[in-house]
């Protein structure tokens, strides 16, 4: 087993500093280490000299910072430091804490995948996290081009990863396993493809019900909508074409089961058996749970949908009861086909409110490309006449070697044409560009050497996979070599050399267009009303270059080409925006200032500060508070915002509100007081004791009242009212009343003709 130290820097591989962030942190060492000499002894020595505690001291010292530390950081991580952890399971690109989730949590659970199959199987279900991600930010409108870039290299890498992960589970003549996982990768890169076509239809149906309603800025939404729609429909291609290539392993890999004695092909059918059953029943629980919410055409054709997966597993058990375990096998993995995509389907309906219903969608596709050239059709890039051929039945014993050395000498003398296309445009290809040629020969032919081997140890099946793995990668470079080497139409230029001049083209546009982007704050009071227009294009045309060095380095200089002529396009969109033509000015109360550009550290040491409300938003949506979190001070500053206090902005939350303490008292802080809400005040009053007046009985038909000078405190100042004796009665003097205690009682004669009143 693996130690816990290497499991931690294995962890932290994927974590690396930017170089401004090298160069700030070295700066800081430096400044520190001067004004901290290091002492002139060795530490290990010094503790020698000391008491035998302090060589006891010293030493445990050294067990836990060299054997302790990792445990505790591994039981933090996995336990203590759980509340950052799942935070950071629902970031997308662009949070503070995607890194995290990237970089620390996927990595360690990558880590605990032992055996290829179940890397495998972590590498298909982080290629579903990515889709998702990417998904989540299109249903809002917000992924960004520098998010699809991070997304797409990262399905990349991971899809890299699980063929190396295949090669080695087919290795280990688990193919029916490698079969398996490659049918989910599959499934799940064309569903995902299918939701994210109906996430782009649903906004341009939303976009249609808004025209004419937008104003000055309609013109501005209806590009940046439209730059959307490209990047969606790039990364939907792209998910597209890496399915195709999937599958065309999948094929290769259930031929090669067909060579399999029936005991072994038996055991494959059943193991799919188990996997269709168990996509069945998580499809069937999701169903009944969501089946409620669904309108009725949804209902139907999830239901319709259903039932076609259960005909094909039927028939499946058919086969297997007559022995056919190829068709069987095939059978239950389209079972489980059909399910796991209606089980994305209703979790996109679920989590995005975004139906797929269509039925096309629910069937089993396969996209057909067509050559740059017209000529042969591809599928996933490979020629059709090299497609792996598909055995639905048992091929015969007499018939296997047969089969495996005529697919052996197939990838031979494919191997010799394509070394031979090569040598003779060698010349004409970018070192780069050759140099990875170069390597994917040498790839070829090493699995071409595997699959001799297994031929001669008698292993048809393996000898078979491992010819046809080498002819998809051989066509693969074939097609990359074509592509660089075709002339334009009078065959005076080549590819390569046109690639060279766009490139130049484009990385000459950009940098005039952000030169004028930087004097176009200075030009009129009304520019800032086009420069969040101008702005978002620059970063389009910014992510449109960077596609186009991506194409030009993976071998596909015409995509290469296309890309770069676009980013001219955009930048003479830009210089036209510039010089005021075509666009619609809208005075601004007075112009912004335009922040000189900060460099912050990813440091996460959040701030709330104050956001100036008077911030154009380039990016909706715009804040509606005035005060924000930031990851640090600088980034704050660098937003044009003022720092409050330190930590993340509290939640505005309502105060408990009190009425004006009686005469003499006050509210206090009780035991359950709360400093946000300040609910939980207590009333003190004095506790000297007040001398309160106290009185004997009315007299018969008489009654004490407030009087103007009661005192709700002591009690005192109440009038004695009496009910009129007669009209003609003289003025009689009040009886007087004393009070019990030792307060000085006046007594007050009033006359009138209705009452008396004796006022204490």
């Amino acid at each position: 087993m693996r130690k816990l130290e290497d499991i931690l820097k294995s962890a932290g591989k994927g974590v690396a500093l930017s170089s401004d962030e090298k160069k700030e942190i070295g700066e800081r060492l430096k400044a520190y280490a001067s004004f901290h000499p290091v002492r002139n002894e060795v530490p290990e020595r010094l503790y020698r000299r000391r008491s035998p505690f302090s060589v006891l001291y010293y030493s445990l010292q050294i067990i836990v910072r060299k054997r302790i530390m990792p445990i505790f950081l591994i039981i933090a991580l996995m336990l203590g430091g759980g509340g950052v952890s799942y935070a950071a399971e629902g970031a997308v690109p662009g949070d503070a804490l995607y890194q995290v989730k990237v970089n620390v949590n996927e990595e360690v659970r990558d880590l605990i995948a032992r055996t290829p199959e179940a890397k495998a199987t972590w590498e298909t279900e982080r290629v579903t996290r990515r889709l998702l991600e990417a998904e989540e930010l299109a249903k809002d409108g917000v992924l960004a081009p520098e998010a699809q870039q991070k997304i797409e290299e990262k399905i990349a890498e991971h899809i890299g990863k699980i063929e190396d992960h295949l090669s080695k589970v087919e290795e280990r003549k688990n193919i029916s396993e490698a079969s398996r996982i490659a049918t989910s990768l599959e499934t799940t890169l064309r569903a995902h493809a299918e939701v994210l076509t109906r996430i782009q239809e649903v906004r341009d149906e939303s976009a249609l019900s808004t025209v004419g309603t937008a104003g000055a800025d309609s013109a501005t939404t209806a590009e940046s909508r439209s730059f959307e729609k490209d990047r969606l429909g790039s990364i939907t291609i792209k998910i597209a074409e890496h399915a195709e290539k999937i599958a065309i392993r999948r094929d290769a890999e259930l031929s090669s089961i067909a060579f399999q004695d029936a005991p072994g092909r038996k055991v494959a059918a059943e193991e799919q058996r188990k996997h269709a059953e168990k996509k069945m029943g998580e499809l069937s629980v999701l169903f009944d749970a969501r089946k409620e919410s669904l309108s009725e055409n949804a209902r139907r054709v999830f239901e319709g949908g259903i039932a076609d997966a259960k005909d094909v597993y039927n028939k499946g058990l058919e086969a297997v009861a007559t022995e056919k375990y190829e068709e069987a096998m095939r059978a239950f993995q389209e079972t489980g086909m059909i399910a796991n995509k209606l089980t994305v389907y209703l979790k996109s309906e679920r989590d995005l409110g975004v139906t797929v219903t269509e039925k096309k969608t629910l069937e089993r596709t396969s996209v057909t490309m067509k050559r740059e050239d017209g000529g042969t059709k591809e599928v996933g890039g490979i020629p059709t006449d090299l497609m792996p051929i598909v055995h639905t039945d048992q091929v015969p014993e007499g018939s296997r070697k047969e089969l495996a050395e005529a697919m052996l000498r197939k990838a031979g003398v494919y191997k010799e044409e394509v070394i031979k296309l090569f040598e003779m445009h060698r010349a004409s290809l970018p070192e780069y560009i050759a140099t990875r040629i170069k390597g994917g020969i040498a790839t070829a032919e090493e699995t071409l050497l595997h699959g001799m081997r297994a031929l001669e140890a008698g292993e048809y099946g393996t000898a078979y996979l491992s010819a046809q793995k080498a002819v998809n990668l051989l066509g693969e470079i074939a097609q990359v070599i074509r592509k660089y080497v075709t002339s334009d139409g009078d065959g005076n230029t080549s590819i390569a050399e046109e690639v060279h001049r766009a490139h130049t083209a484009a990385e000459g546009a950009l940098a005039k267009a952000k030169e004028a982007i930087a004097t176009i704050s200075a030009e009129s009071e009304n520019a800032n009303s086009r420069g969040s227009k101008v702005r978002a294009l620059y970063e389009e045309a910014a992510f449109t270059f960077a596609k186009g060095v991506h194409a030009e380095n993976a071998g596909a200089p015409k995509e290469a080409i296309e890309l770069f002529h676009k980013t001219v396009r955009i930048v003479e969109e830009i210089m036209k925006l510039v010089r005021g033509e075509g666009v619609v000015v809208v005075p601004s109360p007075k112009p912004l200032p335009v922040p000189e550009p900060i460099v912050c550290t990813k440091e996460y040491a959040p701030v709330c500060a104050s956001v100036n409300t008077g911030i154009v938003c380039i990016k909706a949506p715009c804040p509606t508070t005035t005060e924000k979190t930031f990851g640090n001070a600088c980034e704050a500053r660098a937003a044009g915002a003022t720092v409050v206090y330190k930590g993340e902005c509290r939640p505005s939350v309502a105060q408990c509100d009190y009425a004006a303490p009686p005469q003499g008292c006050e509210y206090v802080k009780g035991s359950a007081y709360n400093e946000t809400t300040r609910c939980g005040l207590v009333l003190k009053c004095p506790t000297t004791p007040t001398v309160k007046c106290e009185y004997a009985a009315p007299i018969a038909g008489c009654e004490y009242i407030h009087g103007p000078s009661y005192n709700e405190v002591t009690g005192c100042g109440l009038v004695l009212k009496c009910a009129t004796e007669s009209l003609n009665t003289s003025t009689l003097r009040a009886q007087e009343v004393p009070a019990t205690n030792t307060t000085e009682v006046k007594t007050e004669e009033t006359k009138t003709d209705t009452t008396r009143a004796y006022t204490y």
